[in-house]
């Protein structure tokens, strides 16, 4: 009995932090890309692989958003 009880704990616990780990906020001025892809990755968890070459090339990016979902946050960076 005392099992099941902290592992259904455990299992709700982790899934409360996967939901309120997907909403960023971001306010970067003149950030390069780079900077902004890992800010997005420390607070959502998510993992973005890309070409550095690619990424050195463009140019600083402004962004400004609030507890937006990632998917939105990129579409803002991007």
């Amino acid at each position: 009995m005392r099992l099941t009880t902290v592992i259904l704990i455990a299992s709700l616990m982790q899934v409360s932090a996967a939901t309120f780990g997907q909403r960023v906020t971001l306010n970067q001025r003149n950030a390069s890309l780079e900077t902004v892809l890992k800010e997005i990755r420390k607070q959502s968890g998510y993992d973005f692989y890309y070409d550095g070459k690619v990424l050195s090339s463009i140019k600083s990016v402004d962004i400004s958003v609030k507890n937006v979902t990632v998917e939105q946050a990129l579409n803002t960076a991007l």
